[in-house]
């Protein structure tokens, strides 16, 4: 079983959706790991630093421009959109939803990107005829620690929920659509893991879940020797260890997220980086050893 993880960056347009097709259509079972689409957090930053009462009218903007994502392919997406961003928000109709708005948390509001693009993914691959499920993360079985103001995920207490929420949901398709960044904190109210931390999330998710690997689609090929914008003999690495692959990441590289390297580095998960829509090269990090 693969997990993969898509980019933000890699999530721009309906074509991005449609670039994802060849994965939903492989053979054996996958869970697929979304973040946000690209800048989409950034304008829930906006628009919750614009007060109550442009808050509604800000996320319904947001909400409109995903609808128009499925255009090309589907007409009446909106119904279901809807239904299931107030399903994930554990509200009875999209009204109790938005009245619940004013009195949410930032990080539960930050956390409707990730479940937009999520959803917007879903309802593009249900009308193309693929088996699939969508569940989010927190849903799923992720859960997080506080430490101040760090955030972890709480493995132990994820570990009794995630694999037989998985095989659950296995029962009934091939392919899982969840997200990243978020899960429940210990009162049940749902926690981020900080900006960038999508990565983290989904690697926590394919240990938990009893994945063979997980593959990180990026914008990039994989990682270099160095940087290949200032000079053509810097040339992409086939295979690194985790070592090397932290370090990188400790040096201000921002190709993954440290902590996603840590616990695939303890739970000996094979982690690979390949560019978005061309699934062709990249770079392997695991324990050569």
């Amino acid at each position: 079983m693969k997990v993969y993880k898509i980019g933000g960056s890699c999530l721009k347009d309906y074509s991005s959706l449609r670039g994802l097709d060849s994965i939903v259509e492989e053979t054996g079972k996958k869970i697929l790991v979304f973040s946000a689409f690209s800048g989409v957090t950034d304008s829930l930053y906006r628009i919750w630093g614009q007060g109550n009462r442009e808050r509604i009218p800000g996320l319904m903007d947001l909400i409109n421009w995903h609808l128009s994502l499925l255009s090309p392919c589907i007409d009446d997406s909106g119904e279901t959109f809807l239904e299931l961003i107030s399903e994930f928000n554990g509200a009875g109709s999209f009204d109790e939803f938005m009245d619940s708005l004013n009195a949410s948390d930032l990080e539960r509001f930050l956390s409707l990107g990730e479940m937009m693009s999520a959803i917007s993914f879903y309802i593009y691959t249900k009308n193309k005829g693929y088996s699939v499920s969508v569940v989010p993360s927190n849903i799923l079985g992720l859960f997080v620690t506080k430490n101040g103001s760090e955030r972890f995920v709480d493995y132990d207490r994820s570990s009794e929920m995630i694999y037989p929420k998985v095989e659950e949901s296995f029962y009934t398709s091939e392919c899982i659509i969840t997200t990243g960044f978020f899960g429940y904190d210990m009162e049940g109210n749902i926690a981020t893991l900080g900006r960038n931390s999508s990565d983290y999330s989904a690697a926590a998710i394919a240990c938990l879940s009893g994945a063979d690997e997980i593959i990180f689609l990026k914008d990039v090929e994989g990682i270099y020797s160095g940087d290949p914008k200032k000079s053509s003999f810097f040339t992409l690495m086939k295979d690194i260890s985790y070592d090397d692959a932290m370090r990188i990441s400790m040096s201000g590289s921002r190709i993954l997220h440290p902590l996603a390297i840590e616990i695939c580095r303890k739970n000996f998960m094979p982690m690979k980086i390949m560019k978005f829509g061309e699934l062709l090269h990249g770079t392997i990090i695991w324990d050569k050893k």
